[in-house]
């Protein structure tokens, strides 16, 4: 009984502690640095018995300091919530939070194999009816950006899920529908489906004249496509 009381009385003082780091002047490095020793020693009590409790004020410092492009803070604790994986099965949402949130900083920064590994973890654990179409089209990009069958076989599967559901149309969203196409078929052109990339390159490829982008790589692979046939795969499909 005293020892649930006592650390009832150290998660009030975390949440305390991590509202007044909220509100120390982001300048004040020392400060803000000296508050989340202080949180990382209280969670060190609090996770014998709660350790969602601290997940999820942790994931919550992380998603803020990736948005304040505090990068080094931000992963540190994205990866303080993904060790405690778990513990957090019955709480799931918090373990969501910091695979997306972990891989949109890895996806910032360009690192797209990195970003790809927590979103295939994220797609895991996550109905994709939950996912937003922004963050599915994010996550299919870092994935195609790999060249890795396993992801790239995840990408197709989110991007198939947007097509069957009618979300692609480009008469509801041109830019949405042009990156959508493009995406998928790059995905199915590396998998070496080339008959079935064909149609969503050459969507992308009038939607992008449309937006007068560049088409050099569509018409690239679709040139490539032109010289084979299912029955005579090019040399390498991530050419």
């Amino acid at each position: 009984m005293e020892e649930n009381i006592y650390i009832e009385n150290q998660k009030e003082l975390f949440q305390k502690k991590y509202d007044k780091w909220r509100n120390v002047n982001s300048k004040d490095k020392v400060e803000r640095q000296k508050i989340l020793l202080e949180l990382e020693e209280l969670a060190e009590i609090i996770n014998k018995i709660d350790v969602v409790f601290t997940s999820a004020i942790f994931v919550r410092l992380a998603v803020l300091s990736l948005i304040a492009k505090n990068f080094k803070i931000a992963k540190k604790y994205f990866l303080k919530v993904i060790a405690k994986a778990d513990y957090l099965k019955k709480d799931i949402d918090v373990l969501e939070y910091a695979y997306r949130g972990l891989g949109d900083l890895y996806f910032e920064k360009k690192k797209y194999k990195k970003a790809s590994e927590q979103y295939f973890l994220l797609q895991k654990i996550q109905d994709i009816e939950e996912l937003l179409e922004e963050d599915i089209l994010q996550m299919t990009t870092a994935m195609l950006n790999t060249n890795n069958q396993k992801y790239l076989k995840a990408a197709e599967q989110l991007l198939q899920y947007l097509f069957v559901e009618g979300l692609c149309d480009d008469k509801m969203d041109h830019l949405f529908s042009t990156q959508a196409n493009n995406n998928m078929g790059i995905i199915k052109y590396k998998q070496g489906k080339y008959n079935e990339a064909k149609p969503y390159l050459e969507k992308a490829l009038t939607l992008y004249k449309q937006r007068k982008w560049d088409c050099k790589n569509i018409s690239r692979l679709l040139n490539n496509i032109a010289d084979t046939d299912e029955n005579k795969p090019l040399s390498s499909p991530n050419k």
